[in-house]
């Protein structure tokens, strides 16, 4: 057996023999290649088409290859199509090779599995991320699925609200923020605070994503202000800087305003799976140094007592 010789930048000779038990252990271990698999394979001739794999072509994926062939548009060689099928919802990836003007050869993967393996994985690294962000930053940063928005927000709590679409609009804002804060027992140091927070999330959302809405609830120790936009939402893999780096800025939908946030309010929610939902919370204590402790510990709502994943 001949081994193909790579020769790395030192000059030193290697041969693919050396490393081979590595690469097959790798392979065994691919969740890609466990979970990728090529389905059906056809062949498009003289204005017909025929399987040639082990398995038949489907019904559904036969018709949508017909269709293909049988437009006027000319299919190039390495062109490839993803369909899904309405019945089982099982997602396919297609790929045309063409081999001379009347002939063409189709392989179909059915990628359903490999999109299933690779949500897990997504959620695996998002949970890892929740768990990390919120032991660095004490508890005081949580992020939470869209889904679980709705536990922090009663409606029976519910003060004002408005849309958010232009620049003036942010003045408004602070203004709606200042009248919830009348009457509350806070410093002016600590409600300063809260209007700065909301105004740099509200011009953010205004800046990067176009549009929003504000809203504003009153509990019995805490008041939340909740901004959410439809926009592309925040990487999740850019939480680390945004929360560890000063200074570290991005231009979807945050911005530097969210060190701001992190340094000035009680406890910060987070939801960037569709869109962005922030829930901003501040502890109506009128003590600036103790006021995030008082919160923790106190009898009212809070989030300290909520479990998120």
């Amino acid at each position: 057996m001949h081994f193909i010789e790579i020769i790395n930048e030192g000059g030193c000779v290697k041969t693919v023999a050396d490393n081979i038990e590595k690469i097959r252990c790798y392979l065994d271990k691919s969740w890609v290649l466990g979970t990728l698999r090529m389905s059906y394979v056809c062949i498009w001739e003289n204005n017909e088409i025929r399987s040639i794999g082990k398995e038949a072509v489907p019904d559904q994926i036969f018709k949508y290859l017909n269709d293909c062939f049988s437009s006027d548009s000319e299919i190039e060689t390495g062109h490839k199509e993803i369909i899904v099928d309405a019945e089982t919802a099982r997602v396919f990836d297609i790929y045309f090779i063409s081999i001379n003007n009347s002939t063409c050869l189709v392989t179909v993967f059915d990628l359903t599995e490999v999109l299933k393996a690779e949500r897990l994985c997504e959620e695996r690294e998002t949970q890892i991320y929740r768990d990390v962000i919120r032991a660095v930053t004490q508890g005081k940063l949580l992020l939470a699925r869209h889904n679980e928005i709705g536990q922090y927000l009663d409606e029976r709590a519910f003060h004002s609200g408005m849309e958010i679409s232009r620049p003036h609009d942010v003045s408004k804002v602070r203004h709606l923020v200042r009248k919830a804060l009348e009457g509350l027992s806070m410093s002016k140091q600590r409600k300063d605070r809260m209007v700065l927070c909301v105004s740099e999330a509200a011009t953010n959302v205004i800046k990067h994503v176009g549009e929003g809405e504000v809203r504003i609830y009153i509990g019995n120790n805490n008041i939340r202000t909740v901004i959410s936009d439809e926009g592309p939402g925040i990487d999740v893999s850019r939480l680390p800087q945004l929360t560890l780096m000063k200074g570290f800025s991005t231009k979807i939908s945050l911005g530097y305003g969210f060190n701001i946030m992190l340094d000035f309010l009680d406890h910060l929610i987070m939801s960037t799976s569709k869109g962005t939902t922030l829930v901003m919370e501040m502890n109506c204590s009128a003590d600036d140094e103790k006021g995030y402790q008082e919160c923790q510990n106190s009898e009212g709502e809070g989030f300290a007592r909520v479990q998120v994943g």
